[in-house]
Order: C-alpha cells, then structure tokens, then sequence
C-alpha cells in the first residue's frame, strides 16, 4: 500500500522507495507474448518517460541529472519513429502541432511525447508534476540531455532545451515560463 501517495516501504528493503506513476504506466503498458505463451507487460514510450520524468526531479534534487539522458533518448526514440511520424504528417492533430512548432517534425514529436505522457499518467499524476516542476533547476534537465550513437541527436545546448521545452508543453507544464 502506498503510504504516502506514490511511495512504499518493502517489509524486506525497510527503506521508502517511490512508485510514483507505476499504477498509471503499468495500466497503459503494451503486453508483450513470450516463449512459452507467457504475457508480461512492457511500459510505452510515454509510460517509460513519466516515469524517468520522476526519476530525474527526485535525483535533481541531489545534483545527480543521469536520467536526464534515458530521457533524451526516449525523446530520440519518438523523433525517429515511423509511427510518430505518421501522427504527425497524417493526422490533423499531428498537422496542428507541427504548426505550432514552426515545422520543426523533432520539437512536434517531443511535444507529442509530452501529450502522451499526460494521457498516460492521468490529469492527478500531471498535477503533481507539475507541483514539482522544476523550480531552480529550471533549464538544467535540457543542459544535462545527452544521447550517445544517435546521429541526429543535436549537439546544440539551445536545440536540447528547445526540445525539453516542447515536450513540456506537451504534458502541459509550460505554463510557468521556465525552462527545462
């Protein structure tokens, strides 16, 4: 059970261990058939980025940004993708964002990356994000985002924060102004 909300305590580990999101991610997760005919289930995209989302503001806290690049990979991942790419090309959604992101197809995929972790994690889960959004680090996690044999990965800090910022906006935590 968790107590408080988003973090349990293993009778076996006796230390608290946020499971903030799992629920969420877990019942939005993709099943995934085995040898066997074992099912077990694998986390989106999206599900896997909320989650890292979480991961980083808890370790941000320390000075410790690592999950900073499982993010910048995740957001990679959807900028590369077939599927991705069809939402936005063939969809009118996918037209608006792209509009909206002045034809830039990377900055419209990190912001439907952001949509989709808000759909994923639900309107309670985004309202505590965005509690905890990101205060003084603003602007760190876009600086800290680095993906290692990703030929298309922009090198350019300003690009990494455009693109921490679209995908911000996706899950609706740009109103404050700051950057990520």
């Amino acid at each position: 059970m968790e107590d408080p909300p988003g973090t349990v305590t293993p009778k076996t580990r006796r230390e608290p261990m946020s499971v903030w999101g799992f629920a969420e991610v877990f019942d939005n997760a993709l099943p995934l058939r085995l040898p066997g005919g074992m099912t077990t289930r694998i986390p989106t995209i999206a599900g896997y980025t909320a989650l890292k989302l979480a991961a980083w503001l808890d370790r941000s806290a320390y000075n410790e940004y690592k999950d900073a690049s499982d993010i910048a990979t995740a957001i990679y991942w959807y900028s590369e993708s077939k599927a991705v790419e069809d939402r936005i090309y063939e969809t009118d959604h996918g037209n608006e964002l792209l509009i909206e992101e002045s034809m830039n197809a990377s900055m419209a995929s990190a912001r439907l990356m952001g949509e989709d972790i808000a759909a994923t994690i639900g309107q309670t889960r985004v309202s505590e994000l965005a509690a905890r959004w990101p205060g003084s680090r603003s602007g760190q996690l876009g600086s800290s985002m680095a993906v290692v044999n990703a030929p298309r990965w922009p090198s350019a800090l300003r690009t990494r924060r455009e693109l921490a910022e679209a995908m911000e906006r996706g899950i609706g935590l740009a109103s404050s102004g700051q950057s990520l």
